[in-house]
């Protein structure tokens, strides 16, 4: 005995088909990019602006010509010398990060972290990226607080607020370290800021780009 659904007279309606799956939607990606460089640009504005604040009250309440008391930029004036000796030593940290990456599994780790928590980016985002930690970092660490800290202080404390709280990002610190300290020994040398700011630059622009 059939159902009776199988013997009644009106049609059966045609199969429906699937709805199409819906297109992929990248706006999240671009929006978190876009919401990184535009954190960035509001925390290094800070970061910049507490140095420079900080430099120049510091200037007011001790004897600008005491011995011993450096400007804040630095006494040297910028020079193509000194740009180049910053663009260089920004290229060697960068070749050592890539022979890192290519030797080190933990640093290949890192590295792919890194990458995941950035997202994708483009050259332009990246280098905006650079610009203004590198800029922000440098006037703070190797600008601001050089006199009080010098070589030493300054690249401890530069280590220390790269500690980022993920297990696979144990090396980043000890990577800062190590980049400050070279940093802090070209500040040193070149007697202004402005070429570890440009070697702060390079190394983040090309590793940023290359991680995104």
């Amino acid at each position: 005995m059939l159902p009776s659904a199988a013997v009644t007279d009106e049609p059966t309606p045609p199969p429906q088909p699937p709805p199409p799956a819906p297109a992929e939607d990248s706006s999240h990606v671009t929006l978190g990019t876009r919401g990184i460089v535009s954190l960035a640009a509001g925390f290094y504005g800070i970061v910049a602006l507490f140095a420079v604040g900080y430099a120049f009250f510091d200037r007011i309440e001790r004897d600008a010509d005491a011995p011993g008391q450096e400007a804040f930029l630095g006494l040297a004036l910028p020079s193509f010398g000194l740009a180049l000796a910053g663009i260089g030593l920004g290229l060697v940290i960068v070749g050592v990060t890539h022979v890192g990456m290519r030797a080190l599994p933990a640093v290949k780790r890192a590295g792919s972290m890194l990458a995941g928590i950035l997202g994708p980016l483009t050259w332009k985002q990246a280098l905006a990226l650079a610009a203004f930690s590198g800029v922000g970092e440098e006037l703070l660490f190797r600008g601001a607080l050089w006199p009080h800290l010098g070589i030493f202080g300054t690249t401890f404390l530069f280590g220390l607020v790269h500690i980022i709280p993920r297990k696979q990002l144990w090396g980043y610190p000890l990577f800062a370290l190590g980049a400050g300290l070279l940093l802090g020994l070209l500040r040193d040398a070149s007697g202004s800021v402005f070429p570890p700011m440009l070697a702060h630059v390079t190394v983040n622009a090309l590793n940023l780009w290359w991680l995104g």
